[in-house]
């Protein structure tokens, strides 16, 4: 709805305010408001973002994105879902380089069949591959289990377990 221009020695700032939709090669984000640096190729993104590609969608409060390394950081009330798969954290990081989201602080996995915890996970989006470790919990109808690490090809729900695993 409104842009602001403020230039400085340093920098170049464009204040975007209400409704605000950027592009970037195949992807759209929307948010309330951002902080486009121009010189840098980066911008800060506040309220209400929403990034989408494809069939993935990534919402967050606030977005931290480099465009000439194609890296971000999305913050605070993070939710990632391609297809049926729901993933929410407090903080997730991306490349769009090398198609990987990956998180340190935990995430939930929720699925039609069933929830899973890790305290650190890695997806990779072009394979549909996780990598989790640190307290790994899947909660099924009909199991739990408990283990250190785990990859899972979610397109082919096949799972392998490292590490000291307990299934209950």
């Amino acid at each position: 709805d409104a842009l602001k221009y403020k230039k400085s020695a340093s920098s170049q700032i464009q204040r975007l305010l209400g409704n605000v939709v950027l592009s970037h090669d195949s992807v759209v984000m929307y948010c309330d408001s951002a902080h486009f640096y121009s010189s840098k190729n980066y911008f800060r993104a506040f309220g209400n973002v929403r990034m989408l590609r494809g069939e993935m969608l990534l919402q967050c409060d606030s977005m931290l994105y480099n465009g000439n390394t194609l890296r971000g950081k999305a913050i605070d009330r993070v939710i990632f879902t391609k297809d049926e798969m729901r993933l929410s954290t407090d903080l997730l990081y991306f490349s769009r380089n090398s198609k990987q989201i990956w998180y340190t602080t935990g995430a939930s996995i929720v699925q039609p069949t069933g929830t899973l915890y890790s305290k650190v996970g890695t997806y990779f989006t072009n394979q549909s591959l996780f990598h989790f470790s640190d307290s790994v919990r899947i909660r099924q109808e009909d199991y739990y289990i408990e283990s250190d690490s785990m990859h899972h090809w979610q397109d082919l729900d096949v799972s392998m377990f490292f590490g000291p695993t307990h299934l209950e």
